[in-house]
């Protein structure tokens, strides 16, 4: 499974990116062309592709470093979400 990362542009300019976690290319654009269909005219959603992984920096050095130098500590946003998962299991 590789993540797929969706942009979602608003009518008023805001922007969004949404990473979901797919099977194929062919269930990522099934899932871009049904959401094009409920989103309206004031909504655009444009898959922009399919990646082994998504990271997310806190700042520029931790960027740099993931950029340059590979790994660096951060999480990807896989790891963040099948945390809060497991985290959600653990509770009574």
């Amino acid at each position: 499974m590789k993540t797929a990362v969706f942009q979602v542009n608003e009518a008023d300019g805001m922007a969004r990116l949404v990473c979901v976690r797919l099977p194929s290319l062919q269930a990522a654009c099934r899932l871009e062309a049904q959401l094009q269909e409920q989103a309206g005219p004031t909504r655009e959603i444009r898959l922009l592709g399919r990646f082994d992984a998504v990271h997310a920096a806190l700042g520029e050095n931790e960027a740099e470093a993931l950029i340059l130098g590979g790994h660096g500590e951060a999480l990807t946003l896989q790891d963040v979400v099948d945390r809060v998962l497991l985290l959600r299991t653990r509770r009574p």
